[in-house]
């Protein structure tokens, strides 16, 4: 009836995160970053004085240091470097550190993105990642191992989750894995153009930056991605082929825009991955589907009521 709104409505314009936890999820919140922050460092530690196997992963990014010669052949060398200039020059300043602090602070960060990507669901999946790592399940072991790894995924999917209610930090997929940074049609589905026009802002600007400091490496970047796209990859790349992928996550941003369901974002993201190496690589990333108040499943679950205060109550015919 005109000059009445629907719940729906009134829905739509809510917040994404208004659910006010109780005290018991609120315990296990800070459980959990605590035991990252503290298996952070530790492994950290064990990475840098040799008592615990390297992160491969890290060691990716932290090598990539000749600028002129930033890429491999091919995917298939034992060593290589296959993201955007960016993440290389944002670490090279720290070679100027002991490679044992950068490894430690870089582990440390992975866990607490673990942390900020599902919050009070820290300890269960620390939990389920033991028992991963014990039968040797990828799938079980996905956030903890990532973390142990220091792959950059972790990172990637705390900014989409960040990305959501402060859109700049899009720029972190946009520039890291690029297809990953789809989810930021979130915000021309929905018709939020001030925010849109903020990710791909702060993306120009940090590209505009990298570019002038290294443009030989982007364009380095670019012949690489083309001549060695499709191509075989250690390991193999498997799932349907990247444009039908990328496809179904604009369809499934799409309707995640059009029904208010966020937690949709961060799964699109996962199947936008450029390089599908399995099901854990589609997880690590939508692990922010979990976070309470993207959904109304997790926010019952952890919650007395579910999107914060109650809706009001659908308005009668006048």
């Amino acid at each position: 009836v005109e000059g009445f709104e629907t719940v729906g409505a009134i829905l739509a314009r809510m917040p994404l995160e208004t659910v006010k936890p109780r005290p018991k999820a609120g315990r296990l919140d800070q459980y959990g970053l605590l035991a990252c922050l503290v298996i952070g460092i530790v492994y950290g530690v064990g990475i840098g004085t040799q008592t615990v196997p390297a992160t491969l992963d890290f060691r990716h990014y932290w090598w990539a240091t000749n600028f002129g010669d930033l890429y491999p052949v091919d995917w298939l060398q034992t060593y290589a470097y296959v993201y955007p200039p960016p993440l290389a020059q944002l670490l090279y300043p720290f070679h100027v550190l002991p490679e044992l602090l950068v490894t430690t602070g870089w582990i440390v960060l992975c866990f607490w993105c673990l942390w900020y990507c599902v919050r009070e669901w820290t300890i269960p999946l620390l939990l389920l990642g033991v028992v991963g790592l014990i039968v040797s399940s990828d799938i079980l072991a996905v956030g903890l191992g990532q973390a142990m790894l220091g792959n950059v995924n972790l990172p990637i999917a705390a900014a989409i989750v960040a990305g959501l209610r402060h859109p700049g930090w899009w720029a972190v997929p946009l520039l890291s894995k690029s297809t990953i940074g789809v989810g930021v049609l979130w915000f021309a589905f929905r018709g939020e153009w001030r925010r849109f026009g903020i990710a791909l802002g702060v993306t120009a600007a940090i590209f505009a930056l990298s570019y002038a400091i290294a443009p030989g490496a982007w364009r380095e970047y670019v012949e690489w991605t083309i001549r060695n796209y499709g191509g075989p990859s250690f390991p193999a790349i498997v799932g349907p082929p990247l444009p039908l992928r990328l496809a179904a996550a604009v369809l499934l941003i799409a309707y995640g825009a059009r029904t208010n369901r966020p937690w949709l974002v961060p799964i699109a993201c996962g199947l936008a991955q450029p390089g599908l190496y399995g099901l854990p690589t589609v997880l690590v990333i939508a692990l922010g589907a979990s976070r309470r108040g993207y959904s109304p499943t997790i926010a019952r679950l952890t919650s007395r009521r579910r999107w914060g205060s109650r809706p009001s109550p659908r308005p009668r015919p006048a």
